[in-house]
């Protein structure tokens, strides 16, 4: 083996290595992002990847010791395909329960409704007027504006309830 090919022989085992480690790092991160592992599991996972890692790079370090590269890089494959296809399905269920899960904001409207004679323009023009409410429609939402209306005024609100 001429000296050059001697000295280029880890080349080979570091490509592995390192696409060993950059799968472990992705699985990791997509394994964090699900927060659903406890940060000491998350702990041993990382140990026992980077284990996994440092004994594919000693096996693969010189392509000249035939037996070892080979081992290794069996061993490198079966990792890798086993990051890939968890990483894939990691995310997969992280993608599930964020659609599950996902923060939503519901938005009700609510009208106050005056007669076309009435000077009233706006909400804030209706202080001091009786407000008419429906009491066996929505009454969950209408007694929640209300309440938000009068937390932001300084007026109080007169309330009549009317039956429809």
């Amino acid at each position: 083996m001429s000296r050059r090919r001697r000295r280029n022989d880890w080349i080979p085992g570091a490509v592995i290595t390192i696409i060993v480690i950059m799968l472990s790092v992705v699985f990791m991160g997509l394994l964090a992002m699900t927060k659903m592992i406890p940060t000491i599991y998350m702990l041993i996972i990382g140990i026992v990847l980077a284990v996994i890692a440092a004994i594919i790079w000693l096996l693969v370090w010189h392509t000249r010791y035939t037996g070892r590269f080979i081992g290794g890089t069996v061993l490198a494959v079966i990792m890798i395909a086993i990051l890939a296809f968890g990483g894939f399905y990691i995310n997969k269920t992280r993608s599930a329960i964020s659609n599950i899960s996902g923060e939503t904001t519901e938005v009700t409207q609510m009208a106050v409704y005056v007669k076309n004679d009435d000077a009233a323009d706006s909400v804030e023009a209706t202080a001091g007027y009786t407000y008419g409410i429906l009491s066996s429609l929505d009454r969950e939402n209408t007694d929640g504006a209300v309440a938000h209306r009068t937390a932001n005024s300084a007026q109080r609100y007169r309330r009549k309830n009317t039956q429809v």
